[in-house]
């Protein structure tokens, strides 16, 4: 048997210890293997109904260390008193579970920077203990222990002997123990180190925490038996049949053997069968097997169809020793003419990047977190992930495969803060010295996730510069397995990456190098920043994508906020972040991990469903009563979806169809003829909503699931009579306010700050505080990213000092109107506001902003706030909903009825920030429980927010602080912002390029209406 290295080889013992040394990755650790449980009888469904598996999760003793130098003497004996010691979760890490701090940092190091070489003084030690007894089953056999994950590296004892040594925290550690363990009760005994060499590789952008991350079991095996598998299970003859190349290597044998394979199809038949008998052998064998199969179901993210393999070894007995099954798929992974086709097609990569993340156990991800991450993947359309970075537990790839879920499996490896000059002492990757450091990660990964039909590329790792480590590792895996596309993003445009896989390119130069003629297709590795109130413009990413052929897609950064639940001091509970933890001067980069489109719970963001509409693979075009499907799968026909459609005007249903079944074949077309008529009565707007969604129960999403939608606008709003109301409007003025007073209401404004003061209506008063002029939004990550928290605060400032210049208030026969002009003097502005108020109760309000400032900078937002009472919590309105929406991310929101609380408008982005805005909003209604309250009606339309916050709550000013959401005391009060707009949230990343400047207000002069009025619902 190979072993990676003995201890007695290892030559540089004498010169530095082993966690400092990138030539030693293990010691007496056995070699990468591809992840099967390998049975002793068949036919079992997992491990644990297996009598030769033992699992060792659960509750361990546990003692911490705060260095090397205080790591406790003896304590792998089994004689050592524990007593003392406290317990710990595994697998979990010991930072969230009260022990030592976590620390996050985007790319520097946690530690004092000096590769390969760790801080002495700072270096936790995790000790670990636990016993377990084995029957006599176990005697006479290979016992294997196995350790999923352990970060960073670990040193392993069993009875008191010292049996090994293992770094690279995200790939099992397998050690043969077979000459240590009896019958009985033994003795484990673990060293965890927080930081080796190996976390030098180990910068990724997320929780530096440490400990036993993942499962940790033992199995027996007969004395000879299966070391590994490797399945290549392609496509062949235009992609129409299947080629099965099947290598199984097997151990030394001084006995004849019998291999049998077995291969089912999807319905449990037996349609390959064979068995080779083998003979004694002294060294290590590999068998291969080789078949085509006519006309196969191929594997697809679209139609994830997989085979049953399995693999029998007997005895000389002809009895059953031991017996590996695998789900396997047919399907090639390729690159031809620049393009990466699989089966044959140039796929769309509609992706995002993944960490592993619970905010309660941290790295340690259980299976029923993994299955909903795939079932929120299904239900948004994301078909693809990258496992950023590094390789995640072996049950998410059975994921992958079962549902349909296309892999980008990565190495881990990330030395970002060593940056990327080649220069010797500087990027790790062209360091030939960490060569052996880079090949064992890259081969670890390779070799462990080779039979996964969803692993459709390999990547080298992110963000540790290239040269000759990668360069030796690009060629190593294309000898390994030629089968699968190779990436690596610091390659660029270098030989040794099969695409090109930018990171945050703008939608623009996705049109300038598709524009190039380009050699190879583009897929971003990473794009679309999410970081809180994110993801602008993700629709003219996909509008360049499906333009030019080589554009592929992308995978967003990221999935998931990297937040951990903690409860305050004061018993709230929120989601934590960089510099939560630790006494003051922990390293921190704040909150630059709450990147994700999902809550840490996997509550979804407002984004997600602005990416699930964008992702959609049933794309629409409407014309003239005549409806245009074009289905973009590559794989899969479109009946089994229907169409609903509806016509509705101003929230209401008039009219509405059904197509039972899509016969539409991918990359096809279809013309459907509606057959409605609108009613002539019918003046307003009349919107064409169209749905498609499953007609049968489908896997994770169910019956009925909408899978993809549309809106189209199909006559818009007539001029409608307007009648006057003869009745007299009486006015009564004092010194400070004048009071206009008609049937049920009266409407107040101050003299001196030309404000609207109050408006009553059947009695009840519904301002609270003057409406006032804003300009200013609370900054969200990418605001503070562009520095427009101060770049742009003169606009802050021009919210808070107007200086009033006119009031007058004339009165008419059947109206009043109230002019008040401001000067804005902070960006030289003037600012004319006149309410037109009616016999009706109509507060009509013209707003008019100019400014003559030389170089003005762009505005956040342009309208008007005003504070109502608190009771006034029910919200109904009319324009895009349900989920907040802005002026760059809004194609999901489609123009609707909808109702809610205003305790429910406020989207919790773990850091506050602007949240909750609606835009093209034709009406809306704030009442209280009677049902009396505010309408407010556009001239068409506006942009609004309603929040029991007020901006200033959300604003931490000219800096990011260590805010929460979790710990926001709501206001007695309704924050009402009416608006011409706000700029984009921005889209691109977040610390560059923020809003396009398409979506920005950057005019001089701005000019809308709206209608105030007071409402009985009831």
């Amino acid at each position: 048997m190979l072993i990676v290295c003995l201890w007695s080889n290892f030559a540089f013992a004498a010169l530095s210890n082993d966690w400092e040394n990138p030539k030693v990755v293990g010691i007496n650790k056995l070699p990468a293997r591809a992840s099967f449980f390998p049975y002793t009888v068949a036919n079992l469904q997992a491990p644990d109904q297996a009598q030769n598996y033992l699992n060792l999760n659960g509750i361990w003793r546990f003692h911490l260390s705060k260095n090397p130098a205080s790591r406790l003497k003896d304590f792998e004996s089994p004689t050592f008193n524990d007593s003392d010691w406290s317990t710990i979760k595994v697998p979990g890490n010991w930072e969230l579970q009260g022990y030592d701090r976590a620390i996050y940092v985007n790319h520097p190091y946690a530690f004092a920077k000096n590769p390969p070489f760790i801080q002495q003084h700072d270096n936790p030690i995790g000790h670990y203990r636990r016993t377990f007894n084995l029957d006599e089953l176990w005697t006479d056999k290979r016992v294997i222990l196995h350790f999923g994950a352990v970060k960073s590296a670990f040193y392993l004892w069993v009875n008191g002997h010292k049996i090994g040594y293992s770094q690279g925290s995200k790939t099992a550690a397998e050690f043969d123990i077979s000459d240590y363990v009896k019958s009985g009760s033994n003795t484990l005994a673990v060293q965890v180190f927080r930081w080796s060499d190996g976390s030098y590789l180990e910068a990724q952008d997320f929780w530096r925490i440490s400990g036993i991350q993942r499962d940790v079991y033992l199995y027996y095996t007969p004395k000879d038996y299966i070391e590994d598998v490797f399945v290549n299970a392609g496509l062949v003859n235009n992609y129409k049949d299947g080629n099965l190349n099947l290598a199984v290597d097997l151990s030394p044998s001084n006995k004849e053997q019998t291999l049998q394979i077995q291969l089912k199809n999807p319905n449990h038949e037996i349609i390959f069968e064979t068995q080779q008998t083998l003979a004694k052998k002294e060294l290590s064998q590999t068998v291969q097997f080789n078949k085509q199969f006519k006309n196969i179901k191929a594997w697809s993210a679209e139609s994830p169809t997989l085979y049953e393999l399995s693999i029998s070894l007997f005895d000389n007995k002809k009895l059953l020793s031991q017996y590996v099954k695998k789900k396997i798929g047919f399907r090639t992974s390729e690159i031809k003419n620049g393009q990466l086709l699989i089966n044959g097609q140039a796929i769309l990569i509609k992706g995002v990047n993944r960490h592993e993340h619970d905010p309660i156990t941290g790295h340690a991800v259980s299976r029923e977190s993994m299955e909903l991450d795939i079932k929120l993947f299904k239900q948004f359309n994301i078909n693809a992930v990258r496992l950023a970075h590094y390789p995640n537990d072996p049950y998410w790839y059975e994921l992958c495969d079962k549902y349909g879920i296309y892999v980008v499996d990565e190495a881990n490896i990330e030395s970002h803060g060593m940056y990327y000059n080649l220069a010797k002492g500087h990027t790790l990757g062209n360091n030939p010295d960490w060569k052996k450091a880079h090949l064992a990660r890259i081969s670890a990964m390779v070799e462990r996730s080779k039979n996964h039909p969803s692993v459709i590329i390999w990547s080298l790792g992110n963000e540790a510069g290239n040269g000759y480590n990668f360069y030796h590792g690009y060629d190593w895996v294309r000898s390994r397995d030629p089968s699968r596309p190779i990436q690596y993003e610091r390659a660029v445009f270098e030989w040794n990456t099969d695409l090109y896989v930018p990171q945050y390119p703008t939608p623009q130069y996705l049109k300038e190098y598709a524009e190039s003629n380009p050699e190879r297709s583009m897929i971003m590795s990473e794009y679309a920043h999410a970081m809180g109130n994110s993801v602008g413009n993700f629709a003219d990413f996909w509008h360049q994508i499906r333009k030019y052929d080589k554009l592929q897609g992308g995978f967003i950064w990221d999935w998931v906020d990297q937040g951990i639940q903690t409860t305050t001091s004061e018993g709230k509970t929120i989601y934590a972040y960089g510099g939560d933890f630790g006494v003051p001067g922990t390293p921190s980069d704040g909150n630059f991990l709450l990147n994700g489109i999902v809550l840490p719970d996997r509550t979804p963001e407002p984004a997600l469903y602005e990416i699930k509409k964008v992702h959609q693979s049933v794309l629409f075009s409407f014309n003239d009563k005549e409806l245009t499907v074009f289905n973009e799968n590559f794989f899969k026909n479109l009946n089994h979806y229907r169409l609903n459609w509806q016509l509705m005007s101003n929230g209401k249903v008039f009219k509405e169809g059904r197509i039972n079944k899509l016969e539409i074949s991918p990359q096809q077309s279809a013309n459907f003829t509606l057959n409605y008529s609108i009613p002539k009565e019918i003046n307003d707007e009349v919107f064409l909503n169209v749905s498609v969604v499953t007609r049968l129960d489908e896997p994770l999403i169910g019956k009925s699931f909408e899978i993809a939608k549309e809106q189209f606008l199909v006559q818009t709003a007539r001029a409608k009579e307007q009648q006057t109301d003869l009745r007299k409007l009486n006015v009564y003025r004092t010194v400070t306010d004048s009071e206009i007073i008609g049937n049920n209401f009266v409407v107040r404004f101050n003299h001196a700050r030309a404000e609207l003061t109050g408006y009553r209506f059947n009695e009840v008063e519904l301002i609270k505080t003057p409406a006032r002029a804003n300009f200013w939004r609370a900054p969200t990550d990418n605001d503070f990213g562009g520095n427009w928290q101060d770049k742009l605060r003169v606009w802050k400032y021009a919210s808070e000092r107007q200086q009033r210049t006119k009031f007058t208030l004339v009165e008419a026969e059947n109206q009043v109107v109230v002019t008040t002009e401001f000067d804005v003097p902070d960006v030289s502005g003037k600012l004319n506001i006149i309410y037109i108020i009616t016999a009706d109760g109509k507060v009509k309000v013209d707003y008019k902003f100019s400014s003559s400032m030389q170089d003005m900078p762009m505005i956040p937002r342009v309208g008007m706030n005003l504070e109502l009472f608190a009771e006034l919590n029910n919200i109904t309105y009319f324009g895009r909903g349900p989920q907040e929406n802005y002026r760059d991310r809004h194609t999901a929101a489609h123009v609707g009825l909808y109702h809610s609380k205003v305790s429910q408008q406020y989207h919790p982005y773990i850091r506050p920030q602007e949240s909750g805005y609606k835009t093209q909003v034709r009406w809306l209604h704030l009442t209280n429980q009677q049902g009396v309250g505010l309408k407010i009606t556009g001239a068409p339309h506006f942009g609004m927010s309603a929040l029991h916050y007020r901006i200033s709550d959300l604003d931490p000013g000219m800096r990011r602080s260590q805010t929460h959401s979790g710990e926001l005391q709501p206001r007695p009060l309704v924050s009402l912002n009416i608006d011409y707009g706000q700029m984009g949230v921005g889209g691109v990343n977040s610390w560059h390029t923020t809003a396009l400047p398409e979506y920005t207000l950057t005019a001089s002069e701005y000019e809308y209406s709206f209608t105030l009025q007071g409402v009985n619902i009831n």
